[in-house]
């Protein structure tokens, strides 16, 4: 072997000798130095999956009552559900239960009984005084007498009538009440139900009053005349099949609530209660 040979031979092996030093150190660095790449990664994350919970709670379905009444759909207002009410204890015996009479109504009949006629292609819209406008109006039907209400309004003065047919097209004013002027009621509102427990629809009709405290004045119709007439200061009224409910503003923060009805061929309270204000549910007249 040549000594330029030698000399190449001797380099070469000195080259390897560098490289196997460096990896042992890269390896023993790798073992308790820097943590390695596996050490880095983050932990896994364990997610909990929790079910959806269900709501048990189901929305209270208003109660209805009443039959059904015959009525100009289009035209008749829209029915407003009653709510609920827990039947008050009684707090009179049967015997002196207080009587509830008709005296002091709002709707009067007329001195002289005049007529109109009435469209029925047209329906109780045909039946507005000239220069008024319709605020709500419907017919109401007992046995064979088809009754024709209706709420007409000119700028702020109001009025209500109740009329029934004497001849063919040819209509009666029977009941009527007017605030032409509008200094009396902000708003007349008409509800039709059977709060007799007769059978057979009645007509309650709510004046509120804008100059005594928001007082609410109802008169009940039953086939053409006034039988039941009570003042609620403040109060609500809900009539349902049978009976008449009625809320009084007690002053004290309670509200005086009465249960009416017909007993004994009168309109009578039933029964009373006194429910906090949260109690008392809207009018629906």
């Amino acid at each position: 072997m040549t000594r330029g040979q030698r000399r190449v031979l001797g380099a070469v092996g000195g080259l390897i000798a560098v490289v196997v030093l460096a990896w042992a150190v890269a390896a023993t660095a790798g073992s308790d130095g820097e943590t390695t790449a596996s050490t880095r990664a983050p932990a896994e994350t364990t997610t909990t999956i929790v079910p959806p919970t269900t709501d048990t709670t189901l929305p209270l379905v208003p109660v209805t009552g009443g039959v059904a009444i015959e009525t100009e759909t289009t035209l008749a207002p829209s029915p407003t559900a009653p709510v609920a009410t827990t039947a008050p204890v009684a707090t009179t015996a049967p015997s002196n239960q207080p009587v509830v009479t008709a005296d002091g109504a709002v709707l009067t009949r007329p001195a002289t009984e005049t007529t109109r006629p009435v469209d029925k292609a047209r329906g109780c819209h045909s039946a507005v005084d000239a220069g008024w406008r319709i605020v709500e109006c419907g017919a109401l039907k007992r046995d064979d007498v088809v009754l024709l209400w209706l709420v007409e309004a000119r700028g702020k003065g109001l009025r209500v009538l109740v009329l029934r047919e004497r001849t063919a097209g040819q209509w009666a004013t029977v009941l009527s009440a007017a605030d032409d002027e509008g200094t009396k009621w902000s708003r007349i509102g008409v509800r039709g139900e059977d709060a007799s427990g007769d059978g057979r629809p009645d007509l309650l009709v709510g004046f509120h009053e804008r100059s005594s405290g928001n007082a609410l004045v109802i008169d009940l119709v039953e086939a053409g005349a006034v039988t039941l007439h009570r003042g609620l200061p403040g109060g609500s009224a809900r009539p349902v099949k049978g009976e008449l409910h009625t809320w009084v503003d007690r002053k004290d923060g309670t509200f005086e609530h009465s249960t009416i009805r017909v007993i004994a061929g009168a309109w009578r309270v039933a029964a009373t209660e006194n429910v906090p204000a949260s109690a008392v549910p809207p009018s629906m007249v």
